[in-house]
């Protein structure tokens, strides 16, 4: 289970940064979204990427789109609490995680509980297990593909009736099937049922 941060789940209006997993290890692409959102030229949007790999790090430092604007950017070299990133995360408009091989990420999950709308590929078909493309989030089908994902974060910030209700639909959802306080009765009930066995 995961630890909902009510008090800084922020109102959609009040949301203008991208947050994006910086993984980039030859499983993780971070690069292919980065380069999505150079496309996209996007404007009065700032952007949190967290976990980054000294690739990502040195990919924005080279890029001319991301030296104007404003990047918080975490190193996966840099130790950051699970709190204080979730806190982050309920300032955040939307979730970008790509990656080539994955399960279900714990990232996700707690932006999805903060309020953020995903966009995340679907190695293995974990993610489709908690994202309906197009109706609370989108689905990465080729992770390869930045045309792919930037035509997914431009569909999104162009609907904010798709963003208003995922908003509310996945932050119920996390509630009533991650939440750790909800979920600890249930796993300690499992792990009594299988010692008594």
């Amino acid at each position: 289970g995961i630890e909902i941060e009510n008090d800084n789940i922020q109102s959609l209006k009040n949301r203008k940064t991208i947050c994006i997993k910086g993984y980039e290890d030859g499983v993780g692409k971070a690069k292919q979204v980065l380069q999505a959102i150079e496309s996209l030229a996007l404007d009065e949007l700032d952007f949190l990427i967290f976990s980054a790999d000294e690739d990502v790090v040195q990919f924005i430092g080279n890029s001319e789109y991301f030296r104007f604007k404003k990047v918080e950017i975490i190193s996966r070299k840099f130790f950051l609490s699970n709190k204080s990133l979730v806190q982050k995360f309920g300032n955040c408009i939307l979730y970008i995680g790509n990656s080539s091989s994955d399960g279900m990420p714990n990232s996700l999950l707690e932006a999805m509980g903060m309020g953020v709308f995903p966009i995340q590929s679907n190695p293995g078909n974990a993610t489709v297990e908690v994202i309906s493309s197009g109706i609370n989030g989108y689905l990465i089908q080729n992770p390869d593909d930045s045309s792919e994902i930037a035509n997914h974060i431009l569909s999104a910030l162009q609907n904010t009736s798709l963003l208003q209700d995922s908003m509310m639909h996945n932050t119920n959802f996390i509630s009533e099937n991650y939440n750790r306080a909800k979920l600890r009765d249930k796993i300690v009930s499992l792990y009594l049922t299988v010692l008594q066995t």
